[in-house]
């Protein structure tokens, strides 16, 4: 049977894939055990398992084919996000410190610095615009959806 999806429906249910995990993982973060549970675990946080998932979304960029689509940019402005509630929600925790954990090791730390980088990169995307600049309705929705 041949299948008649487009690849920007294709790309569009991948990221309603993704986005439903990271929605499972960010609602048991919301639990008061489950982060407590998580950062006990060595393999999600001093060896930077969560790290990587969090870089590897917010390196997530529309290529050309889907910039015009507004619910792929507004699939993958989600998915950013989650994954920084989910950031939020960890360093959030109160009795164990997600932020020592990833500290304790040279290989999360640095993993830690390229996650703040990409951050920093979106607040500078959104932030770093001249403000004397007249900008259309259209541009501007375009900026605060990949934000």
């Amino acid at each position: 049977m041949k299948s008649n999806l487009t690849a920007e429906q294709i790309v569009n249910y991948l990221c309603q894939q993704c986005e439903a995990s990271l929605q499972f993982l960010q609602s048991l973060c919301q639990q008061k055990m489950f982060p407590e549970h998580l950062l006990r675990n060595k393999e999600l946080c001093e060896k930077g398992g969560v790290l990587f998932l969090a870089r590897a979304i917010l390196k997530l960029n529309v290529i050309p084919p889907f910039v015009e689509s507004s619910r792929v940019v507004a699939a993958v402005s989600r998915l950013k996000a989650k994954v920084l509630s989910i950031l939020l929600s960890l360093c959030e925790s109160e009795s164990l410190s997600y932020l020592d954990d990833v500290a304790s090791s040279p290989g999360s730390l640095d993993l830690a610095k390229s996650v703040a980088l990409e951050v920093f990169g979106l607040l500078k995307t959104g932030l770093g615009r001249d403000p004397k600049h007249p900008r259309q309705g259209q541009e501007i929705q375009k900026e605060l959806q990949i934000i």
